[in-house]
């Protein structure tokens, strides 16, 4: 839910429990990341990070985005425990800075997401800076101003016997010397404790108390916008200089869109294709060309509806183009998912594939957006931060998302239903360690060369994990439990996998294999 109002300031008060949960968060990261050997340690930091940012608060505002975040960050901490990755770092780091913001009541956009991780930095200096004004404030201030200082009460009192004490200590050995021996035992105790950590690790808590601190506290202030919508109705009288253009522009676009369109559903859809058929040319490369033409036309739709285009007369005529046009965009969309499957079908699936399904997806999605913002006349920043939320979230989608299993088990049904043409993305792309699994039934594949191939390469996989196993670190936070669920499935089908074969009938196996599946390629 957006906000009204000119400004908002982000700054918020220290909570009762704001020093517990920067201990908390201390020893959170020196825990889950200082001493992470894998990805299993950040699987549990972003979500418990969270947590205690929301603690910390005086006052969370409990709303949609905040809940839906949450979600998104328990999500993709799970993926990560499974498989983990950089990208899933990056994912992790904006998702709790935008729940912070959540919980703040401020809409988590993605560019005011980026300055406010951005700002953690002067915030955390805000944020001691706060706690010497709060000190002299509690302390200083009423002596000042001739008031009673509760503080004043016990301190004055303590530090004139500490004085004193020293003083009557001075005066006699045998204390000096028990006190001397006192404080050289825990001095020494201090420093032993001390020494078993190392400079490094103890500027991680230093900046995590700073970083901490500037999540609390943020430094920026956050400009609402008081109302996206253009408020202003057509005007009867005004005639924009630029609606002819732009109108004789969208009619031509249809036209051509009509033409193109009847080509494509001509060449294209429902039918055989011969052998030496361009599957690359058409159904790779076009696929990309169409999905930039799609592009454009939401760019050109966005830059003709706005500013005083809007109060002209005639608007209604040229948003009924508008939609006569989008109505053929959502055609030559499901042109380019054809396109993708007809490549699909030929020989497979791979990650690029899916990635080319979620970017023509955000497109389609961007492109939505775009006509919601003509019906409900929307400022164009609007449109921006909606577009950019769009494409982040098919950035988390394919981050979330275990592809190489999706990728390798379409491809594995498919070659044992009849169609050994998947077998080379098999051959010829990389296969995540958690994805392996999916290739075991093509052991008992009718085909011999298919069958041989798949056994070699899991048996040559299967020795290099063995071998990396041993020098493998034992730390739970190097635990992956899709990968290492894997594993036990590969080794459970041992005695399928020919182990005392020779490293020479490895070879020969998967070269056989591959030269087989190039024919596809």
């Amino acid at each position: 839910m957006e906000q009204q109002g000119v400004a908002h300031s982000m700054r918020a008060s220290h909570g009762k429990f704001t020093w517990p949960v920067i201990a908390a968060m201390t020893g959170l990261v020196d825990f889950t990341l200082y001493r992470a050997e894998g990805y299993a340690g950040p699987a549990l930091f972003f979500p418990a990070a969270l947590a205690l940012l929301l603690l910390g608060r005086t006052r969370i505002l409990w709303n949609t985005a905040l809940v839906l975040i949450a979600v998104l960050l328990v999500m993709l901490s799970i993926s990560m425990a499974w498989s983990g990755g950089a990208g899933q770092i990056v994912a992790g780091v904006w998702l709790l800075v935008a729940g912070n913001l959540a919980a703040q009541n401020v809409v988590p956009y993605v560019l005011e997401t980026v300055v406010a991780l951005a700002a953690t930095i002067p915030g955390g200096y805000e944020f001691l800076h706060g706690i010497q004004l709060g000190w002299r404030r509690v302390v200083l201030d009423p002596v000042d101003h001739g008031r009673p200082s509760r503080v004043m009460n016990w301190l004055l009192p303590l530090v004139s016997v500490v004085v004193f004490g020293s003083v009557f200590a001075l005066a006699n050995p045998d204390i000096i010397k028990g006190i001397s021996e006192l404080l050289s035992e825990v001095c020494g105790k201090i420093q032993t404790w001390v020494s078993r950590f190392s400079e490094f690790e103890i500027f991680v808590w230093c900046l995590t108390f700073w970083l901490t601190g500037g999540l609390l506290r943020p430094a920026v202030r956050h400009l609402t916008e008081a109302n996206n919508v253009v408020k202003s109705e057509p005007q009867a009288t005004f005639e924009h200089p630029m609606f002819r253009p732009f109108r004789n522009t969208l009619l031509t676009l249809i036209i051509l869109f009509m033409v193109y369109l009847f080509f494509e559903f001509c060449t294209l859809w429902f039918r055989e294709f011969p052998q030496g058929f361009h599957y690359s040319g058409y159904a790779h490369t076009g696929a990309a060309w169409l999905t930039v033409a799609l592009a454009l036309a939401t760019v050109t739709l966005s830059l003709i509806f706005r500013g005083s285009l809007l109060d002209d007369s005639r608007i209604a005529s040229l948003r009924g183009l508008a939609w006569g046009w989008s109505a053929l965009n959502f055609l030559l969309a499901a042109s380019v998912y054809n396109r993708l499957w007809i490549y699909v079908a030929f020989n497979g699936m791979t990650r690029m594939r899916v990635v080319g399904l979620l970017g023509i997806s955000a497109v389609v999605v961007g492109f939505i957006l775009v006509l919601f913002k003509i019906q409900q006349r929307q400022k164009f920043v609007w449109l921006l931060r909606r577009q950019i939320w769009t494409l982040a979230f098919a950035v988390y989608v394919y981050l979330v998302t275990p592809v190489d299993i999706l990728v390798q088990r379409f491809n594995v049904r498919q070659i044992l239903k009849g169609s050994p043409a998947p077998c080379v993305q098999i051959s010829e792309h990389p296969i995540a360690d958690d994805a392996l699994p999916q290739l075991l039934p093509l052991l008992d594949c009718d085909n011999a060369v298919i069958r041989e191939g798949i056994q070699a390469k899991l048996r040559d996989r299967l020795l290099e994990w063995q071998s990396a196993s041993r020098t493998r670190s034992p730390h739970w936070t190097a635990t992956q439990f899709g990968i290492d669920g894997a594993w036990k499935k590969i080794e459970s089908a041992e005695s399928m996998l020919n182990m005392n074969a020779s490293e020479d009938e490895t070879r020969a196996a998967m070269a056989a294999y591959r030269e087989y599946a190039m024919q596809w390629w």
